[in-house]
């Protein structure tokens, strides 16, 4: 049997989506009000499926 070498078909940029680049989600930073402070903090970020490409990460 021969080895035949593995084909890597390259991605196009064209295809991706252009909201999530490719990923297939989208993530949202999220801050939190400190009351007494009037401050805002950052907490742990939100990740949703990609309305846009509905999670395919292509047009």
């Amino acid at each position: 049997m021969t080895n035949i070498p593995s084909i890597k078909i390259p991605v196009f940029l064209s295809d991706l989506c252009h909201y999530c680049m490719g990923s297939g989600n989208l993530k949202a930073m999220q801050s939190a009000k400190l009351l007494n402070l009037n401050k805002t903090i950052r907490v742990q970020d939100t990740e949703v499926e990609c309305p846009h490409c509905n999670g395919t990460g292509r047009h």
